[in-house]
Formats: structure tokens, sequence, C-alpha cells
């Protein structure tokens, strides 16, 4: 969540396929809606004490900001299970989300695993016809990233979108996650953070 409060100006909290609450990073920060955000953000050392790190001042985004990707109660759902004697059961990886991502803004999601974050940042990428790029924070390291950043820009120039999706982001140290702030501030990258 630490790194989300820095990275991100909306925040979607997922359970169970869909939004539990979503609205500005400081809005859930400081008063979160539901019981479910409230236990995520006590959960979590502070970072808005002193020396601590933190969330550091960024320019709101324009209201009148283009619209990069929107979606109205999205649904995905998968048909899993069955057999010869076993009916399938219904999946619901997403269900009955709502979105709306301008230019400048980043998008933080946070879920427990296997709450839908990665089906939905596929649907991201989708919605927004860019290249699905993904990064894991357990498994790569500051070459992996540079060289993904790298091959977003250049994509970039020639016209092309990518969404990176990373996950568990929150596991990448504070110059790890500084290295993305000049790709999402220059466009270069739809950026998706996910967290547990």
């Amino acid at each position: 969540m630490g790194v989300i409060a820095r990275l991100a100006d909306r925040v979607c909290v997922m359970r169970n396929g869909g939004f539990v609450e979503q609205g500005g990073v400081n809005q859930i920060f400081a008063g979160p809606a539901t019981a479910y955000t409230q236990e995520l953000l006590d959960a979590i050392p502070r970072l808005d004490r002193p020396g601590r790190g933190g969330r550091p001042e960024v320019k709101p985004v324009a209201p009148d900001a283009p619209i990069l990707v929107e979606g109205k109660d999205v649904k995905v759902w998968f048909e899993v299970g069955g057999g010869l004697l076993q009916k399938p059961r219904t999946l619901r990886a997403v269900n009955g989300v709502d979105f709306t991502i301008r230019r400048g803004e980043t998008l933080g999601v946070v879920g427990e695993s296997g709450c839908g974050k990665t089906t939905l940042a596929l649907l991201l990428a989708r919605y927004a016809d860019a290249r699905f790029e993904s990064v894991s924070a357990v498994l790569s390291g500051l070459p992996e990233v540079r060289k993904v950043l790298a091959e977003a820009e250049a994509r970039f120039k020639a016209g092309e979108r990518t969404l990176l999706f990373v996950d568990e982001v929150h596991r990448f140290n504070k110059a790890q996650q500084d290295a993305f702030l000049p790709h999402i501030e220059r466009g270069y990258i739809l950026f998706v953070g996910a967290t547990t």
C-alpha cells in the first residue's frame, strides 16, 4: 500500500473479483469507506510519518484531461471445472467494475491473491489498445525493468502504447520504484501496480 500511496493517483481496492472501494489516493488513505480497506491500511507500516518516505507532491490531473481508458460494469467470467458428472462453475475474475483513467494518472490495484488484479490489467491493456507487459517484483530486478521501460519508450515513439503491469510492486525498493516515474510522467507507459 505504501508504494500505491507514492505512485498512484487513484486506488481500486479489490476483493473476490470486484471493487470494494475506489477513489483518489488521498481520499482512500485519509478516509476509507469500507472496513476491508481500513483493515488493509491498518496492516501496513505508516509511511506518512517523518523519515518514513510517503507520497511525494504531485500535480493533480486536470478534470478535463483526455480519457485514456474507461469501462462501465466490466465483467470477466470463466467457466471452470466440470467433467463427466460435474457441472462447470463460473469464476468471476472481474465482476461489475467501473474505471476511468485520464492522461497523467496512474492506477494502483490492491487485493488478495487471485482477486482479479492481473485479469483487470490485461483488460485495461485491451481497452487502451496497448501492448501488455508484465514484471514481477519478486522475480525481476532493475536491469529487467530498465529493459522493459526502454522497449516501451521505443514503442511510444513509434506510436504504440504499452501498459506495464508490475505485480507485487511493493517489493521493489525506493530506487527501483523511482525508475518508473519519468516513464509514467512522459506518457511512455500506462502503469498499473498491484500489491497484496
